[in-house]
């Protein structure tokens, strides 16, 4: 997010499919991170940008992948946490 620099850490094998997805939650009010809701509904989706930070590799474990960014962007919201993290 541009205005307070948290990301959205998350990972998909299809990643515009998943980027669509969320935007269509988030447009519908209907997001599962109901904190990452409500930064959308609070700054506007002009305020998102949507990006990848990483390409998986073959061999790499998709979930390791994750935590290691988990680890080292601060702050972001994840799904799986269902919460903002600071």
């Amino acid at each position: 997010m541009k205005s307070n620099n948290r990301q959205y850490i998350g990972l998909s094998t299809d990643i515009e499919r998943r980027w669509r997805q969320h935007k269509k939650a988030l447009n519908s009010q209907t997001h599962e991170n109901n904190l990452l809701q409500e930064d959308w509904n609070h700054f506007g989706s002009d305020k998102f940008e949507f990006s990848i930070i990483q390409r998986w590799k073959r061999g790499q474990k998709l979930k390791d992948l994750e935590d290691i960014w988990m680890a080292q962007l601060q702050p972001y919201y994840n799904i799986k946490l269902g919460e903002r993290c600071k």
